[in-house]
């Protein structure tokens, strides 16, 4: 397996993805890829608007990526994809999206087969094996979504916080923090 699993998006005073933008890029590699971004956890804003976001820090480092939303079947955007890209937000909003949309298992075996996969706060939380992603704050959990085990284990047996010191987990190697 391949995953960059990155804390947060943003540190204090920086732009959107800056800290993590040459992690990435190492990552990913020197040629261009495109990425299949999953903007689920989006809840203040629109897909769209994430999407350019995220856009415009790939296309710095020579990459790109599409979002999912744009697909018919996004089943089979998954089976395709060559680079999973999940974006951070509201954990609930995106693993209830990935449920709905039957995307949970597709992701797990396209990743386990070594598809890479990048995925940042809420998106670094749905790779967490064992109890469902936790909030971080008190909300009412509907139809109890949140308390049944996380089916997109891919083998991590552990869950980042989002304000966790180690800010990037990379095949299994700490970068950076304590």
């Amino acid at each position: 397996m391949r995953l960059l699993l990155i804390s947060n998006s943003t540190n204090a005073g920086e732009e959107y993805l800056e800290y993590p933008k040459e992690r990435i890029k190492e990552f990913l590699g020197n040629k261009h890829v495109k990425g299949l971004f999953i903007p689920f956890a989006a809840v203040t804003f629109s897909y769209d608007d994430y999407e350019l976001k995220v856009r415009e820090r790939f296309r710095e480092i020579g990459h790109d990526i599409i979002s999912i939303h744009h697909y018919t079947n996004p089943l089979a955007a998954v089976q395709k994809a060559s680079v999973i890209v999940v974006g951070g937000g509201n954990t609930w909003m995106l693993l209830k999206m990935l449920r709905e949309k039957k995307l949970i298992d597709a992701i797990r075996k396209k990743v386990i087969k070594g598809t890479p996969y990048i995925g940042w706060s809420a998106g670094s939380n749905n790779e967490a094996r064992g109890p469902a992603p936790r909030p971080s704050s008190p909300r009412v959990l509907l139809q109890d979504q949140c308390t049944v085990p996380l089916r997109a284990a891919c083998g991590i047996a552990f869950q980042m916080r989002k304000a966790s010191k180690v800010p990037m987990i990379a095949n299994g190697m700490r970068k950076g923090g304590q």
